[in-house]
C-alpha cells in the first residue's frame, strides 16, 4: 500500500476544486491498467462531480516532498489559519519542480479541460498537544500550461521594473514554476490532512 492509498480530509477549498460541500472525505484507490499504475479518487459520499469520474492521477517526480521548513510547521488545520496556511503552502509551492513527486491528472469540463497536480508534502502538520507530525494534501488545477503563465508573468515583470515599482519580479524566483503561477489558493488549491 503507498502512501497515496488513505482517507484524506478536504478542508478548504475556496474555488470548489471539488465543488463539494466542505468537509470532504475523499480516498484515493490504487489501480492498474495495460501495464500503467493510476489512482482515483473516491468520494466518501460516491457523489462525485463529474469532471473527477475518469480521471487518471500517474505518479511523476522522484524527489521527496517534505515541508519547506521543518523548523515552522503549520498547526492543524482551523479556518483561523487561513492565512498562515495561505503563506505556508505558496512557500511550498514555490520550492517543488517538475522533478517533485506528485500525482497528476485531468478533469474533463466537456469543452474544456484542467490540469490537476497531487501533492502529499510529509511533517507539514505538527499537532502541538501531542509532538505528532501528518502530512499536508495539496490539490492544485490549472487551466492553462504552466510556460504560458511564465510568459504572462515576465512580461508583467518587465513593465513594472520600468514604471519603478519596487518589488517586481515574480515570488518565487526565475527557476520556480509553481512560485510564478501566483496564488496558489486563488488559482484553484484545495488542502487536507489524513483522516
Amino acid at each position: 500500500m503507498s502512501s497515496w492509498e488513505r482517507a484524506w480530509m478536504i478542508n478548504f477549498d475556496p474555488n470548489h476544486v471539488y465543488r463539494c460541500v466542505i468537509p470532504l472525505e475523499i480516498s484515493l484507490k490504487r489501480k492498474t491498467a495495460k501495464g500503467l499504475t493510476f489512482y482515483e479518487v473516491d468520494f466518501k459520499n460516491h457523489d462525485s462531480p463529474d469532471e473527477w469520474d475518469y480521471c487518471w492521477l500517474v505518479p511523476r517526480g522522484t524527489l521527496p516532498c517534505v515541508w519547506h521548513d521543518p523548523a515552522a510547521p503549520l498547526p492543524p488545520w482551523n479556518p483561523q489559519h487561513e492565512q498562515l496556511y495561505r503563506q505556508g503552502i505558496a512557500a511550498q509551492m514555490a520550492k517543488m519542480s517538475t522533478s517533485t513527486n506528485r500525482l497528476e491528472g485531468e478533469l474533463d469540463y466537456g469543452r474544456n479541460a484542467k490540469i490537476v497536480y497531487l501533492f502529499l508534502v510529509r511533517r507539514a502538520v505538527r499537532d502541538p498537544a501531542t509532538g505528532k507530525f501528518s502530512s499536508l494534501l495539496i490539490v492544485r488545477t490549472a487551466s492553462n500550461l504552466p510556460w504560458n503563465c511564465i510568459e504572462e508573468e515576465e512580461s508583467a515583470d518587465t513593465s513594472e521594473s520600468t514604471s519603478g515599482t519596487e518589488g517586481g519580479g515574480s515570488e518565487g524566483g526565475d527557476d520556480d514554476l509553481f512560485g510564478e503561477l501566483g496564488d496558489p489558493i486563488n488559482d484553484g488549491t484545495a488542502h487536507g490532512n489524513p483522516k
